[in-house]
């Protein structure tokens, strides 16, 4: 509606309603927008809300909503980031207010560490004992490449997992696992 207040969040007249003037006034348009941030899970188990929604009135180009918490057991939190596939969070230090100035889908971004063990096993040498390597949000494995094995006058077969006393390998030496 229409309000001598430019400021105002309400319309004193209805549009289309008729006004007595008995003086010079002038009158501002009152408009207002619901916008709403949707909060996707992304593989995280939950967010503390999935939508929250603002109203920008007037001139206002933009409103402030709170990002929520997100829950993923024994997984790192980074936050939320507008690509769902992103490695890293624009917003952090959750919950945080926000501000936001459209629509917009925000995802939860997750990661876990998987490291993988190797031991000697009577080798001389090995290029690592540990090698890590990182999953996020909805990956659910990740690849390393296997360590070298030295041992001098040894036929090298590779690596086995889980089992010391084998006498085949599951992964070649330097192979993607």
């Amino acid at each position: 509606g229409w309000n001598t207040d430019k400021n105002a969040k309400t319309g004193s007249y209805k549009v289309g309603a008729s006004i007595s003037l008995n003086s010079n006034k002038t009158y501002y348009a009152i408009t207002k927008q619901v916008i709403t941030a949707t909060f996707d899970k992304n593989g995280a188990t939950s967010v503390g809300e999935t939508t929250s929604s603002c109203t920008l009135y007037n001139k206002n180009t933009s409103c402030n909503v709170t990002a929520p918490t997100i829950t993923k057991n024994s997984w790192e939190i980074l936050g939320f980031n507008t690509d769902k596939n992103a490695q890293t969070a624009t917003i952090t230090g959750l919950p945080k207010t926000i501000s936001i100035s459209n629509n917009k889908i925000y995802y939860a971004i997750t990661t876990k560490t998987y490291t993988a063990t190797f031991k000697k096993n009577g080798a001389t040498s090995i290029g690592q004992d540990k090698v890590s390597c990182r999953v996020y949000n909805t990956q659910m494995q990740c690849n390393i490449t296997a360590p070298t094995i030295t041992r001098p006058g040894w036929e090298i077969l590779g690596w086995q997992f889980n089992n010391s006393n084998s006498t085949t390998a599951s992964a070649k030496v330097n192979a993607s696992i």
